[in-house]
């Protein structure tokens, strides 16, 4: 009878591990920082249209923004530089399409805004969102 019990039970833990990987989630950090190579701070004006213009169109259903101070060592000089960063954070469906969005923004922002580099963290989650 044990034996009946703790197979149940891994039957009903691999049931509901399958139904999280169906319905799988990625959260994506991208750490965009607020100065460009030559030591200009980028304007907030500038940003927001970088924002309307790459993110919205693709992640349009919600994002979160945090502002933050970094460090990072310009790879050129070795010297580490302090700087206002802002944290996009993105929370949407495991795709291959989200993915490579995500990418184009990432380099899109370094193009833009004369980036060394855009750190990308991206980690699974489970989501779920209450509405009502």
């Amino acid at each position: 009878m044990k034996h009946k019990n703790i197979l149940t039970i891994i039957f009903l833990l691999m049931l509901s591990c399958s139904a999280f990987s169906k319905n799988q989630y990625y959260q994506t950090d991208l750490y965009l920082g607020l100065t460009t190579t030559a030591g200009k701070a980028i304007t907030q004006t500038n940003f927001d249209k970088f924002i309307y213009s790459y993110v919205i169109p693709f992640f349009g259903d919600g994002f979160t923004l945090n502002t933050a101070n970094g460090a990072w060592r310009n790879k050129v000089t070795g010297e580490v530089k302090f700087e206002k960063t802002n944290i996009l954070t993105l929370v949407y469906p495991a795709t291959i399409q989200n993915s490579n969005y995500i990418q184009r923004i990432a380099r899109q922002y370094k193009k833009d805004f004369y980036q060394q580099a855009v750190l990308i963290v991206q980690k699974p989650v489970v989501a779920t969102l209450l509405i009502n």
